[in-house]
């Protein structure tokens, strides 16, 4: 029982460092090398043991090997907490349903798209692999409903475009290439807030 609680304490102690030294990387030189970005990218993997150590740890009343573990579960409240707390909107503010749709260049079910964005019924569509063809089609048959748009259709993956139910009083030009962001963004008015809109591919 001495030498679980022992293992069990030094595994937490390594997984607590590992966490930490990954964490100052971020703030160092090294965090700017394409190949630690990749593998960062995926770093919160890194935080899949906790849901199994943290209750082992209660269950089998190990106290320093939970004091341990709680290095890096600060380190995933820091970076993911915020994403499980709900934002409440101002009072009195405006809502803006965005729905995004990769439409993917070769596809010629025209109707599908129609049908799929009256069904979603949102304010403003951003548009991922807008060819000219199915931009032709959607200001034809739902011009009247986006009256606002800014389309950039390519011949390729990289055409992209808005339709928007609300002014668009703003537009800033994509940047479309490969060793480009893919993206454009334009701004609007909602409940008297400006709001940006970015698109990215």
């Amino acid at each position: 029982m001495g030498g679980y609680c022992c293992a069990m304490t030094v595994l937490a102690l390594l997984y607590a460092l590992a966490a930490t030294v990954w964490t100052a990387l971020r703030f160092t030189p090294v965090s700017a090398v394409r190949l630690f970005e990749l593998v960062d990218l995926g770093a919160w993997l890194g935080f899949a043991p906790l849901m199994l150590l943290v209750p082992l740890a209660l269950i089998r009343r190990r106290w320093h090997a939970l004091a341990l573990l709680m290095v890096p579960v600060t380190f995933f409240s820091l970076e993911y907490g915020p994403m499980f707390v709900p934002n409440s909107a101002p009072e009195g503010a405006g809502r803006l349903r965005i729905v995004t749709a990769n439409l993917l260049f070769t596809n010629r079910d025209i109707d599908g798209m129609v049908e799929m964005f009256e069904r979603l019924d949102a304010d403003v569509v951003a548009l991922h692999e807008l060819s000219g063809p199915h931009a032709e089609a959607l200001v034809r048959r739902m011009g009247d409903r986006y009256p606002h748009r800014v389309l950039h259709p390519e011949p390729h993956a990289l055409g992209m475009g808005l339709m928007s139910r609300v002014r668009l009083t703003e537009v800033v030009t994509p940047m479309l290439g490969r060793d480009d962001c893919s993206c454009h963004a334009v701004t609007t008015t909602v409940g008297g807030q400006q709001v940006t809109i970015v698109n990215a591919h």
